[in-house]
């Protein structure tokens, strides 16, 4: 899509929020709760560019609670074995 190839309208209600146009959303690959950069350029534009995920979003996402960490030395052994294996 070129920068004037596409546009739509939304409204902004009383409560200050607007609804992205879902062909936008889709272009952008835009998931609901996710972060966007709102930028003002001099020419008085507005850029929208969606934001990846903070790594601290991703803490403990491979931990398991039934299971106890395991140590990067029983990791290594687990590798060696599986590669011996082969």
């Amino acid at each position: 899509m070129r920068e004037n190839e596409v546009r739509k309208m939304a409204t902004l209600t009383s409560r200050g929020r607007l609804t992205i146009p879902k062909e936008i959303r889709q272009y952008l690959n835009l998931q609901p709760g996710q972060r966007v950069a709102i930028q003002i350029v001099p020419d008085g534009r507005v850029n929208l560019r969606p934001l990846g995920r903070d790594v601290r979003e991703l803490k403990g996402i491979l931990r398991s609670r039934r299971r106890r960490p395991v140590s990067v030395e029983a990791m290594n052994e687990a590798c060696a074995q599986g590669f011996a294996g082969r």
